[in-house]
């Protein structure tokens, strides 16, 4: 499942550099770049900066993906540090929690570029506070999921006594 969030959160920023490309010539050369709570523009700029868009959800995936890739090396950093070993089970929840966490993320800056371009060119999209309320809540569902999840298990993520990985049901 997780290869499956990071395949599809990367596909989404190819999406949306594709709509941003295709729609490109038919956009004026200055756009709104910023919009205030109630969705009026209150910011503008050269068409070009609309890139700026998948440039940042492209480095904000690479970010995560890195954090997914390289988690059981940063755990093995923090086991010398500390002297504690996760369980499989934590690593695994861990990186499943960061490669959820990287599709809400894309997902939510995909709608956002193309509700953009697509109100540019005359549409009527207009959520307002509501999408990053939206937003907010779906992340704090992940985060309350995973902390729910550290509890529950809480005396199962490390085994203190030693340096071996154990699972425990």
């Amino acid at each position: 499942m997780n290869k499956i969030l990071n395949i599809a959160s990367f596909i989404m920023l190819i999406l949306l550099t594709l709509y941003t490309w295709i729609n490109y010539s038919a956009l004026p050369k200055t756009v709104p770049i910023h919009y205030d709570l109630y969705n009026h523009a209150d910011g503008w700029g050269d068409k070009n900066s609309l890139f700026l868009i998948p440039f940042i959800g492209l480095m904000i995936w690479l970010l995560m993906y890195s954090l997914y890739k390289y988690y059981p090396k940063l755990i093995n950093l923090d086991i010398k540090l500390k002297g504690e070993q996760p369980t499989k089970k934590a690593i695994k929840t861990h990186i499943t929690f960061v490669a959820i966490l990287n599709f809400e993320i894309i997902l939510f800056i995909s709608l956002m570029g193309v509700m953009d371009i697509y109100n540019i060119k005359g549409g009527s999209i207009h959520l307002g506070i509501f999408q990053f309320v939206t937003f907010a809540i779906v992340i704090g569902v992940t985060l309350i999921w995973l902390v729910v999840n550290d509890y529950k298990n809480k005396r199962k993520w490390y085994n203190k006594d030693s340096f071996i990985i154990c699972i425990q049901s």
